[in-house]
């Protein structure tokens, strides 16, 4: 698995391991964009939102940027 370099990418799994969350560290989110890393691909299903479930999966996302080295994410959403 990889947990120390980017990309990396964090899935959320519910007690049966359904898929409930996903949520990526990569670079080159915006092409031509000189910042990096980001904070992407963060999706939580509507029939599991407002169960804290993208707080926890960004949080994972931040702290695997910590861990690595980075000391800022950048983030886009249209």
């Amino acid at each position: 698995t990889n947990v120390d370099r980017v990309p990396i990418a964090f899935v959320a799994l519910d007690d049966d391991d359904g898929i409930v969350g996903t949520a990526s560290l990569i670079f080159d989110d915006l092409e031509g964009d000189p910042r990096n890393p980001w904070l992407a691909s963060v999706y939580v299903p509507p029939e599991h939102r407002k169960k804290g479930i993208a707080s926890l999966l960004v949080r994972a996302v931040e702290d695997a940027a910590r861990r690595i080295g980075y000391g800022r994410l950048y983030l886009f959403t249209s």
